[in-house]
């Protein structure tokens, strides 16, 4: 069976536009072919020595405290007569997880970009700058986890940042190098081309418009740089697709364009506006092509009505085929357009409905976790919840027509974490109000908001009482 696996890998990027610094790196004008000389050695050495001062090692430790309520069995007096009182007292409670992973330098003051999935949930964050010793502490500026980019930062100056190269204009068969730490052994540069590009539907991010590359990427090289025969960033390697953990030539890197973005929104405002249509959409259906009379697009399947699309006079049934005179092949094209605009934004948008083709411009609102209809999953408190499946309930041993919300995870440093919540938990009951869904759980937190609530929660199977002022 495939895995996909996310690795981490570094790369210093430096800012010079007017708000944030970044340097686009020149045009090209020309494609070289290799020379055909004895006298001569191809080298990219040049290009490759002054990339690799902008990349960064990361390394991040987590503190993980293990869930006793799955360890019952511990407790249980027929497992004591055989091995003793002391059964299970040796086993630690917490734990220290360390993971190592890549950055980008991307501004002279100390901006880095990596994956956010390298950062996640870490109690410490230590950077080591190309051919020193010393370790920085870093401190996080923004994350993105639709995306899986984050922007850190450490106290340092006159950093040798990575030029941004414009993706859109690199090529399938184009020469690139993967610079990261793999393994932990420290800076490596690997070789390859690029594979294939726009490449989505992998469900590694909920954003996805990779670049394939048969350049050898490996765990640790998550965050780090993927570079053009120039020296200049074109994407941050991401993931591999490997049934071994090992590299086997597909490789993927979040396109330089969308990281430039997603990096220039942290550093200015610390979190990520994108745009928003308020539509449920899919791929267009084999049978419906003939209907339609194309084989792309993407299918309107409902419309919020205070959503910008409906007001603009869409509905179910178009069928979306262009955004800005730019064609949308599918669901995912149209979802990766569309959240790389911000709010406000005007766009054309291009859709056939009824044979015929028509054109509606509007303005984009703003994506939000808590009326988006293309997710199930909402946020309230520091909590990312979700609906209770039947799948969880059978896990957790609950009734069919038992009501709660799960917990999808937890936001570090919030008041829900230190109120005691934790991924997996299934909130039940808030002092006398069955929590069917995120509106009970809004309902029930005003009813008490001004003194503690007792919140009924299942965990691992076994019902527990959160105390939550």
């Amino acid at each position: 069976m495939k895995k996909i696996l996310l690795i981490a890998t570094i790369t210093i990027m430096s800012l010079a536009n007017p708000n944030t610094g970044i340097k686009d790196a020149k045009e090209f004008s020309d494609r070289a072919m290799p020379h055909n000389k004895s006298e001569v050695v191809l080298s990219y050495n040049s290009a490759v020595k002054d990339a690799k001062l902008g990349i960064v090692n990361i390394s991040t430790t987590r503190k993980i405290k293990s869930n006793r309520m799955s360890n019952q069995f511990l407790n249980d007096p027929f497992f004591r007569q055989f091995f003793g009182q002391g059964f299970g007292q040796n086993i630690p409670r917490n734990r220290v997880e360390r993971s190592l992973g890549s950055g980008v330098i991307i501004s002279a003051d100390g901006y880095i970009l990596t994956n956010n999935h390298v950062i996640d949930g870490a109690d410490e964050i230590l950077v080591t700058l190309p051919h020193e010793q010393n370790e920085f502490k870093a401190k996080v500026v923004g994350t993105d986890s639709k995306s899986d980019l984050a922007v850190i930062r450490i106290s340092a100056k006159d950093m040798q940042p990575i030029a941004f190269a414009n993706s859109s204009k690199i090529k399938v068969g184009d020469v690139v190098f993967a610079i990261g730490n793999p393994f932990g052994v420290g800076e490596s540069v690997t070789m390859g081309i690029i594979s294939a590009l726009n490449k989505s539907g992998l469900g590694i991010n909920e954003y996805e418009d990779f670049i394939q590359t048969d350049a050898s990427i490996n765990p640790g090289n998550s965050g780090g740089a993927l570079i053009d025969s120039r020296g200049n960033l074109v994407g941050i390697n991401t993931a591999i697709i490997s049934r071994t953990g090992q590299n086997n030539g597909i490789g993927f890197a979040i396109p330089s364009n969308m990281a430039k973005k997603i990096a220039t929104d942290l550093i200015l405002k610390g979190k990520i506006d994108r745009g928003y249509l308020g539509i449920n959409i899919s791929n267009l259906p084999k049978e419906l092509r003939k209907s339609y009379g194309v084989n792309y697009g993407s299918i309107i399947l409902n419309a919020d009505k205070n959503g910008s699309a409906y007001k603009a006079g869409l509905r179910r049934g178009d069928l979306i085929i262009g955004i800005n005179g730019r064609k949308i092949k599918n669901s995912s094209d149209l979802k990766n357009e569309v959240g790389n605009k911000s709010p406000q934004d005007e766009i054309r948008v291009d859709i056939i409905r009824n044979g015929k083709r028509k054109a509606y411009k509007l303005k984009l609102g703003r994506l939000s976790l808590l009326n988006s209809p293309m997710s199930d999953a909402r946020t309230f408190e520091g909590l990312l919840l979700e609906k209770l499946t039947q799948k969880e309930k059978k896990a957790n041993r609950l009734d069919s027509d038992t009501q709660g919300i799960v917990v999808a995870k937890v936001q570090p440093d919030s008041k829900a974490q230190s109120d005691g919540f934790l991924r997996g938990d299934i909130i039940m009951q808030v002092e006398d109000i069955v929590i069917g869904d995120l509106n009970d759980l809004k309902r029930a937190y005003r009813m008490y908001k001004k003194r503690a609530k007792r919140v009924y929660i299942t965990r691992g199977g076994y019902m527990k009482i959160l105390v939550v002022k």
